[in-house]
């Protein structure tokens, strides 16, 4: 019996899932990335944008040459302040999901020296290559305007 109500489980999810792909062309989640990547880029608390859709990337050209309908929906940010900046920022998220992997239906976020890797230093985080301040935001079906609001809100906070 319990094997069988996990199976009905998983049928759902996957369901679900397959559904939310169903109902989401890529390109809705590009615009949606690119508008967040703007935002951000443009916003005084935030140190640094990495998204191959800005002009400034250094991925920039070759984005436009082999994706010229939209890169991607992930976006890696860091916050002025360093760590401590972007867990409060994490803590203060109210409509973005804190999870560890990309390319969900919804709008995922992850803070790997607080999470995934919050056993290392600052040191030991940059010896691996992961900053201590970065964020990786992965854009779901959701409206920009909702992220940016969410992403608004946990920096004013």
């Amino acid at each position: 019996m319990i094997s069988y109500l996990y199976r009905g489980q998983c049928q759902s999810v996957i369901a679900v899932n397959r559904a939310f792909d169903a109902a989401c062309p890529c390109e809705g989640v590009f615009g949606t990335a690119q508008k967040v990547a703007e935002y951000l880029s443009k916003n005084e608390k935030v140190a640094w944008v990495n998204y191959c859709g800005l002009p400034d990337n250094k991925y920039y050209a070759l984005a436009q040459k082999y994706m010229p309908n939209g890169s991607c929906g992930v976006i890696s940010f860091g916050l002025k302040g360093g760590r401590d900046v972007s867990i409060k920022f994490m803590d203060s998220l109210e409509f973005i999901a804190i999870v560890t992997h990309v390319a969900d239906a919804r709008s995922c976020v992850l803070h790997p020296a607080s999470h995934t890797h919050r056993q290392l230093s600052d040191e030991q985080l940059m010896e691996a290559g992961v900053r201590p301040d970065l964020i990786r935001l992965s854009v779901g079906i959701e409206n920009a305007d909702d992220i940016i609001a969410d992403i608004e809100q946990a920096l004013n906070a």
